[in-house]
């Protein structure tokens, strides 16, 4: 008996254009989307992912779909864990301004969604500049999830960094290169 290929998802192939842009070293595309990170629902980014972007999400899900995009051109990695893992990985590669990155992530932890791209794209651009993935798969669900009342979202990664008993498990995180 053969299994079937399983079918792949919207999300999945949303991945599969922005990772083939990063391949293809489409740096035309990936500068519209970095441009883009000021205004996610301008005409460059949609005219550069539009086509790729489910169409059956709500106003949310889809404006964090725009984001998801425009940070992922900042710096195209394929992390493994949460942003949590990630930028607790920067910790511990540097040597000053650790306290600074304590205050910089709690903010990310407390701004609200309309502050977020903010405080994300100036996270993004801490890590790339210390070459440490992100996994942006996971990021999109966050982000789609940073509204619930219970703010799993927020204590997970505040979790993810601050926990004593992940920090033996934790290996920092290099920057692999997105497969096609």
């Amino acid at each position: 008996m053969t299994e079937e290929p399983q079918q792949p998802t919207p999300e999945s192939r949303f991945w599969a254009h922005l990772y083939a842009l990063h391949a293809a070293d489409n740096r035309a595309a990936l500068a519209k989307l970095r441009r883009g990170i000021a205004d996610p629902a301008g005409p460059d980014v949609y005219a550069t992912i539009g086509a790729s972007i489910p169409g059956d999400l709500s106003n949310r899900d889809h404006d964090a779909y725009l984001l998801a995009a425009c940070l992922f051109a900042l710096h195209p990695t394929r992390g493994k864990d949460s942003l949590g893992v990630s930028v607790r990985a920067l910790r511990g590669r540097l040597s000053i301004g650790a306290e600074s990155l304590d205050q910089r992530f709690a903010g990310v932890l407390n701004s609200d969604v309309e502050d977020l791209a903010i405080h994300l794209r100036h996270m993004i651009r801490l890590l790339a500049s210390h070459e440490v993935a992100v996994n942006y798969p996971r990021l999109l669900q966050d982000i789609c999830r940073w509204r619930n009342e219970d703010r799993i979202v927020q204590r997970r990664w505040a979790r993810d960094y601050w926990s004593p008993q992940r920090e033996e498990q934790d290996e920092p995180q290099t920057q692999e290169a997105p497969a096609a």
